[in-house]
């Protein structure tokens, strides 16, 4: 409050609050003219702007919310000894990484909304204009498996066509360009990227002469036919149906992985070498001769290599039947128990003695210790509530001991805890069952035990589940597989010599000869260390979703690969109906497979082979791939096949004294581990081994993965894509590529439609652009818009107004919109109005820099009485803003200075000169459409001066003679007017006793004055202040007031709409829009003056 304003209020007692409340109902009352009223309501312009700032505000607040030598022959009475060693095969070979994609953009659904894209790039002195980086929408795609890696195939909605021209160097998926897939040799690209991109610009099917980037279409390996790239292949042709791929997300994961020993044997890796010693004795007379008696330590740890251990674990009882030896195979059926026990006795206290003293003796400790390590595997694998397979049953873990297992092994030989896990039969098979002594049995001299293929070990188990998301006729299964088997410093059995030639080689030979006549050869067996190939087999059954009985394939398919890495495949299944399916995928153990318990047939899958089709299950199904017998040729791992010699036993005589004769003794032999082989005869289905030498992908976990599902319907015929801008792309996954997420195309020009300043093609003109959504009868309002509803010579100087100006339009119309409400507000960020006159659509500028010509004059001779109504805008929303404008920076440039291939948005404040930093903050987001700094800040411009200047809006009626002047709606007119103002520095009051106080001295007389007595609820009333003893006292006492003061105004206004009634009269309804002395707006004045803003 003023001083003054503060001692009237003191006078009359009134608070603060009252006071301001009779200034408040004062300037209500201080605007008199024929008919003055405060009325509701705003008008169509106002809201356009209004709207503007507050829809677009709330767009920005969005927006904001991606892997020893030969040693010299000696003097004459000394050996020559030199060292043969077996062969060593190192194969270390270390397998490239192999990708594919872990994720992709989803298909369109029906009913989602086709892009309208307009753009045009171009350059005006020196500066760059348009573009647009365009989301596309994906319609159509196929994920194939090429077995090193994936490709995903598909077809892209960019716009409704027909469009100018697209980038072909700046497609991108996510935020990465596919610049890193384009060599700088165009003729390598053509011939060996790993990507193909098309576009077809007006629709139609995509040939291959709509590349534009990357591989050519005669090398695209995505491509099935010139004529038509985008083809599915099923039912024995490629053919124009739809296709769409998905990932699943749950249960595709599958597999038998974990071992846990069942009686599995345990060996130590041999090593081939003399078992003999060469040593001089005494012969005839005075003659030094060679002897060869046994050498202990090494003979005991042959039977040592021979020996097959206990790895003390295996299952002892189902039911209430305990197990035998060598073991029992039983059939179990659903809900039957199984026990099985990690016993924690150990071979820590056997020796093998046969030779010599016991300090010859060879000790199994390392034995003892290599087996509890593999128990405490064990253990750690037996976990409550995860399905088992045990032989071929499946099983649930339904408890277990609650401690740790602790072998004697880590104890020096005593004590430890055993564990007992308890299992329960789900679904039927048969397991091998045990006795207690056999699987406790020490020294390794029981007979037989279990290879990986021959005991039915427990395994974890994973099945992978998966459905179609919709009815189709084929279904294309992509999986992942990772496979191989690694040996390490494994005996080179294959290639060893036998324990006879080592033992004969070194000293038997030259037995009883002189030492200067021997050349003592020291044979010692090399190793291996290889990847080996791995098989894995799976059981497949379908039914129809809703249905509760399955159909099982009767063949078993499977993959195979040595390389660990990830090899891809694909399955087919090919059926006479079109319907909504769930597929299972049910791991088969090496067990099972060697057993026979897989059905008719062995497929695998190899995309190193032809496509093959078979018929199963009253299906087709289709893969790349071969039928595989089950032999030990193909399933055999050919480093543990041996001569026969290495594991029969020889006669070797042993002279004992240096003289004949000699002690003739019979040696064993290392007998082979299986039937034929010293590893497994089926180890290739392995998912363990008795050595730890060798290793599985099976420890880890599940081998396989469901990772996409191509869902083929049939089209009744082709489909065209009639009138629509698609874009294609062939790419293989790789390092850079595993995430397919949104692919992105850089529009350099957008549709193409009829320009206004002549000529068609792509446009970044918004009047333009208005033109076409207008006028289109497909995809606009041209079934209700004619061509003679729009004022096109406004609309041809609107266009002309933007291209002098430089404001364009570069965006995408992406979701429905309202073309009225929508052109208004886009129209006011372009500084123009949009609007309706006689029956036809204008376009114009929204402000003039020259003085604005006035249509028609308004007085209270041509408004109807009682018809005029002013209203004031809120006092609030008109104190000055700042308008932060955002807008979108276009960097499509590959120069290291001014990196980016992607828009960048930018956000620019701006204020009057002489307004506040801290005057509050207003947003409007232009980014979808705005590419200029300077257009950007106009539209601020605009904005922060609509908001400040004017002031009120009028409506008032008038005759038919009154609008005879030819107006319309966005002309401009001049209402004169009778006001009365508010002045507060023309207050005062009447103290209770007459005393008369005022701001300026009254003379006597009367004055009409707006008073108020205090009284709440009481609003203030117009009356007559009577002034008397020379200005001292006056009347009404006890009151405040302010004296009115009128005159008349002539006022610019702008008509913003002309409507008419049923009383014959016309209502105008106008805005504000004062002027200066030369008859330029105000709104105008000054606007390209740099010094009127602070722009930041």
């Amino acid at each position: 409050m003023l001083p003054s304003d503060r001692y009237i209020a003191e006078i009359l007692c009134l608070t603060e609050a009252q006071y301001r409340h009779f200034q408040i109902e004062a300037r209500k009352r201080a605007a008199e003219g024929p008919q003055p009223a405060v009325i509701g309501g705003t008008t169509a312009v106002t809201l356009a702007i209004v709207n503007l700032v507050i829809g677009l505000g709330s767009v920005a607040v969005s927006l904001l919310l991606k892997p020893s030598t030969p040693k010299a022959p000696g003097e004459q009475g000394q050996q020559t000894q030199r060292q043969e060693e077996g062969n060593t095969v190192l194969r270390n070979s270390r397998f490239a990484p192999r990708y594919g994609f872990d994720s992709q953009q989803d298909i369109a659904t029906l009913g989602s909304i086709i892009p309208i894209v307009y753009a045009r790039k171009e350059t005006l002195s020196g500066a760059d204009y348009g573009g647009i980086r365009i989301n596309m929408p994906m319609i159509w795609n196929q994920i194939v498996s090429l077995g090193g890696g994936q490709m995903i195939r598909g077809v892209f909605l960019l716009s409704e066509g027909t469009i100018s021209s697209v980038d072909p160097n700046n497609f991108a998926i996510g935020s990465s360009t596919l610049h890193g897939y384009i060599f700088d040799s165009n003729a390598a690209t053509e011939a060996a990227s790993r990507v193909t991109l098309y576009l077809s610009k007006e629709g139609g099917r995509i040939a291959g002469a709509d590349r534009v980037a990357g591989r050519s279409n005669a090398n695209d390996d995505g491509s099935s036919d010139s004529s038509d790239v985008f083809q599915v292949y099923w039912n024995g042709a490629e053919r124009t149906d739809f296709c769409s791929s998905n990932r699943p997300s749950a249960q595709t994961a599958f597999g038998v992985y974990a071992p846990i020993g069942n009686d599995l044997m345990y060996k130590v890796n041999p090593v081939i070498s003399p078992g003999v010693r060469s040593q001089t004795g005494p012969g005839g007379g005075d003659e030094v001769t060679v002897d060869c008696p046994v050498d202990a330590p090494k003979m005991n740890k042959r039977d040592k290599y021979r020996a097959e251990f206990s790895t003390f674990s295996g299952v002892n009882q189902i039911n209430s039947t305990t197990g035998t030896s060598p073991g029992t195979p039983t059939s179990v059926g659903v809900g039957d128990t199984v026990s099985y026990r990690l016993h924690n006795g150990s071979d820590w206290g056997t020796v093998f003695s046969t030779y010599g003293s016991s300090d010859d003796d060879a000790e199994a400790k390392d034995v003892a210790s290599a087996v509890s390590a593999l128990q405490k595997t064990w253990d750690d694998r037996l976990v409550e509530g995860e399905l088992y397979k045990i032989g071929t049953a499946l099983c649930v873990c339904t408890g277990r001991t609650s401690e740790e297992f602790v072998s004697e092994a880590e104890l020096n030989g005593s004590g430890g805890q055993a564990v007992v896990a308890g299992f329960t039969v789900v679904e039927p098979g048969v397991i091998k069952n045990f006795s207690a002594s056999r699987l406790e049995n020490v020294g390794g001299d029981l007979g037989p035990r279990e290879k990986a293929t021959t005991g039915g070990h427990l395994l974890r188990y994973a099945r992978g589940s998966v459905s179609t998301s919709r009815a189709c006729q084929a279904v294309e299964i992509g999986l992942k597989s990772n496979l191989g088997i690694r040996i390490s410093n494994l005996c080179n059995f294959r290639d060893t010599k036998t324990y006879e030639y080592a033992d004969t080689q070194w000293c038997q030979t030259f037995q009883n000869n002189p030492p200067e006549d021997i050349v003592n050869n020291f044979y010692q067996s090399g190793v291996i260390s290889a990847p080996v190939q791995r098989y894995s087999f799976f059981k497949i059954k379908y039914r129809t979703v809703g249905s509760s009985s399955w159909t099982t394939l009767s063949n078993a398919y499977g993959v195979r690969s040595e390389t660990q890495q990830a090899v891809f495949n694909y399955i087919r299944f090919e059926f006479s109906s079109i319907k909504i399916r769930e597929f299972m995928f049910e791991p088969l153990s090496g067990f099972e497979v060697r057993q026979g318990y897989y059905g008719s047939a062995l497929y695998v899958l190899d995309p190193k082979r032809s496509r093959a089709t078979i018929s199963d299950g009253g299906i087709n199904v289709v893969f790349n791939g071969e039928n595989i017998g089950l032999n030990t040729n193909n399933f055999g791992i050919i480093f543990g096949n041996a001569v026969s010699a290495l594991s029969s036993d020889y006669v070797y005589d042993e002279d004992t004294n240096g003289s004949d004769p000699t002690v003739t003794r019979n040696y064993n032999g290392l007998p082979p581990v299986d039937n034929n082989t010293y590893i497994d005869d089926y180890g290739k289905l392995a998912e363990t081994f008795v050595y730890s030498e060798i290793s599985s992908t099976a420890d880890s976990g599940p081998e396989h993965s469901i990772v996409y599902v191509n869902e083929i319907v049939p089209n009744n015929t082709a489909p065209q894509y009639d009138n629509l801008a698609l874009a294609g792309i062939n790419i293989r996954a790789s390092a850079e590529f595993q995430q397919f997420s949104q692919f992105s195309a850089y529009v350099t020009g957008g549709r193409e439609c009829t320009r206004l300043l002549g000529g068609s093609g792509a446009t970044h003109l918004f009047p333009d652009i208005l033109y076409d959504l207008m006028t289109n009868d497909r995809f606009g309002a041209g079934s209700f818009v004619k061509d003679y509803m729009i004022d096109t010579t406004e609309f041809t100087a609107a266009a002309q107004w933007c291209q002098d100006r430089k404001y364009f339009y570069d965006g995408a119309v992406s979701e429905p919109v309202n073309v009225r409400q929508w052109s208004a507000d886009i129209a006011a960020t372009h500084l123009l109005q949009f609007g309706e006159s006689n029956g036809k659509y204008f376009l114009r500028p929204a402000i003039s820099f020259t003085a604005v010509p006035i249509a028609a004059l308004f007085t209270a001779g041509n408004i109807a009485a009682d018809s005029f109504k002013l209203q004031y805008f809120d006092p609030e929303d008109r104190d000055p803003i700042q308008v932060s404008a955002r807008y979108r920076e276009e960097r499509t440039t590959t120069d290291p200075t001014s990196p980016g291939l992607f828009p960048v948005v930018r956000e620019v404040l701006v204020r009057e000169a002489s307004a506040s930093a801290t005057d509050p903050i207003e947003q409007i987001d232009m980014s979808s459409y705005c590419t200029s700094r300077e257009h950007a800040i106009d539209a601020a411009k605009f904005i922060v001066r609509m908001r400040r200047i004017p002031q009120h809006v009028i409506n008032f009626s008038t005759t038919h003679e009154g609008v005879m002047s030819n107006i319309a709606p966005g002309d401009y007119i001049k209402v004169a007017m009778d006001e009365t103002e508010y002045d507060q520095f023309n207050n005062g009051a009447v103290t209770p006793e007459g005393a008369l106080v005022s701001t300026k001295a009254l003379a006597d007389g009367s004055y009409d004055v707006v008073a108020w007595d205090g009284t709440e609820g009481t609003p203030p009333a117009n009356t007559t202040l009577t002034v008397s003893n020379s200005g001292t006292t006056a009347t009404p006492a006890g009151v405040v007031f302010t004296v009115k003061i009128s005159g008349t105004q002539m006022r610019v206004y702008q008509i913003e709409g002309i409507t008419s009634g049923d009383d014959g009269l016309f209502t105008i309804e106008a805005m504000h829009m004062p002027v200066n002395n030369r008859g330029v707006l105000e709104v105008a004045d000054g606007f390209d003056t740099s010094g009127n803003w602070n722009i930041t």
